[in-house]
This record gives C-alpha cells, structure tokens and sequence, in this order.
C-alpha cells in the first residue's frame, strides 16, 4: 500500500450570501451600500443600466454583497433581449437556378482501406 498523498491546501472562497459584506464588516459597508442604494434610485442610473447592460453584471453582485435590492432596471427579466424578428421562409432547392445542385460524393477506392486488420502471421517453424 502507498502512503497516502498530501492534500493541496484549500483556497478560502468569499461568501456568497446576501449581504455577506455587511456581515463581516457592518459600519465600513453600511455607508457603501447607502450610497450605493441612493445611486441606483436616480433616473439617469436607470437610462445608463438600459444603455449598456454590462453595467447591470457589474452592478448586481454588488448589490447581493452589499445587501441592497436591486431596482427593476436590474432584474435579470427585464435584461432579456428583444424579440427576434422571424426569418423568411428559404426558397425550395429547385428554386434557385443561380446555384446547381451539389455534386455526388465520389464512389468509394476499390481494395482494402487501412482500417481492415490483416492476419497475424503465424510464427516461424521449429528446425
């Protein structure tokens, strides 16, 4: 039996809950997130978040660490893009003289291609 092999240290990982920050230290963030809370309540914040939705993927984990409720401008439905307008219909094959039809494929070699396994010889008489 081999001995057993030494474990890699763990690397500590942030907590992921809401408000995680506000938690471990409560009167440095409580001033972040208040500002934070009145930022995001002003109407041009709103426009800048519907202009350029990396703004929002930034946004919102902050607002998770920092305890704050993000506004509707940064819920994740209201992020979702526009409907796609349906795509015309493609025309049938025979419709399109400007483009003939693809060739046939090639017929196949004649003979044994590389993939078939050949006899093991049979080894050599005893003299």
């Amino acid at each position: 039996p081999r001995p057993p092999r030494p474990r890699a240290p763990r690397t500590p990982r942030l907590p992921r809950g809401f408000a995680w920050v506000i938690r471990l230290v409560p009167y440095a963030a409580a001033g972040s997130a208040s500002q934070l809370q009145h930022l995001l309540a002003e109407p041009d914040m709103a426009a800048l978040i519907a202009a350029a939705p990396t703004a929002g993927r930034l946004l919102r984990p902050l607002c998770r660490m920092l305890g704050v409720r993000p506004p509707p401008a940064l819920t994740p439905q209201s992020l979702k893009p526009p409907e796609a307008a349906p795509r015309p219909a493609r025309p049938a094959a025979s419709a399109c003289a400007a483009h003939p039809p693809d060739p046939p494929p090639p017929a196949p070699r004649p003979g044994p291609g590389p993939h078939v396994m050949r006899p093991a010889r049979s080894p050599p008489a005893a003299a």
